[in-house]
């Protein structure tokens, strides 16, 4: 029978820190409405399963440990919560472009409750945000989010520094691709939005007795609904193929 050592506990605890903060952050999993025992026993699980892959680096870490333990948790835990937060980039890039188009085409008053958290949120960031968290999960991205993890202790293993530099960069380039492709699928409504309301407003300029404002909001409304529903699957299946491109550059082999 093996017998559990006080030194296999402290490298599972290192790496629950490393995963644990992860989980926290992830979309969907690391969510308010995900009960906290969940998220706790998922993270437990996950450590107690890829334990067994880091016992060659058990005296190294122990080394680290033993010299400054607190700076060792703290290393892992900043590691897991970067890697938690470039994926939740994604998410938090999309809810706030769809919370523009929201706005623009008049659903800026309107107002609904948030997938992840209990917040009020945009109708539209609602019906965009959702689909884009399932496909998250159908595509098994949460799946290569954990080899991701697991790939990770390559680059920097258990009980080594994060270099600030590079992790600025890696910060910088996901934000920027983040950004960028969540403002590249909502701007065709963007685009129709600000076409619509420039013609408006220049019909009331010219005819002010009418009032455009009345007027202009049905069509903007309902053209807003209609070009969604025609864009919506091209716009997420082109969120899903660049997160899915982003997790690979993050250092997913495979």
């Amino acid at each position: 029978m093996t017998l559990v050592t006080p030194d296999q506990i402290l490298l599972a605890f290192l790496v629950f820190c490393r995963i644990g903060a992860c989980i926290m952050l992830l979309p969907g999993i690391g969510g308010g409405r995900i009960p906290q025992n969940a998220r706790l026993l998922l993270a437990l699980a996950l450590a107690i399963a890829l334990t067994p892959l880091f016992t060659d680096d058990l005296r190294q870490t122990l080394t680290a440990a033993a010299a400054n333990p607190f700076a060792v948790i703290m290393t892992e835990t900043a590691m897991g919560l970067l890697i938690g937060f470039l994926i939740r980039l994604f998410f938090l890039a999309l809810d706030f472009a769809a919370l523009a188009v929201g706005n623009f085409i008049g659903y800026g008053s309107v107002f609904s409750m948030s997938i992840e958290g209990h917040d009020a949120a945009s109708p539209i960031g609602a019906i965009m945000t959702l689909p884009a968290m399932a496909l998250f999960f159908i595509l098994d991205q949460h799946l290569k989010v954990i080899y991701l993890l697991q790939n990770s202790y390559a680059s920097v293993p258990l009980g080594t520094l994060v270099d600030a530099e590079a992790s600025l960069k890696t910060l910088l380039m996901t934000l920027d691709s983040a950004f960028r492709i969540a403002l590249q699928i909502c701007a065709p409504l963007l685009v129709y939005s600000l076409a619509i309301n420039v013609l408006f407003g220049v019909l009331n300029k010219m005819v002010p007795q009418v009032p455009a404002y009345f007027i202009s909001a049905p069509f903007v409304i309902f053209g807003g609904l209609a070009l969604l529903y025609l864009l919506i699957v091209p716009m997420l299946s082109e969120f899903s193929e660049v997160l899915e491109i982003s997790i690979r550059a993050l250092g997913l082999n495979g």
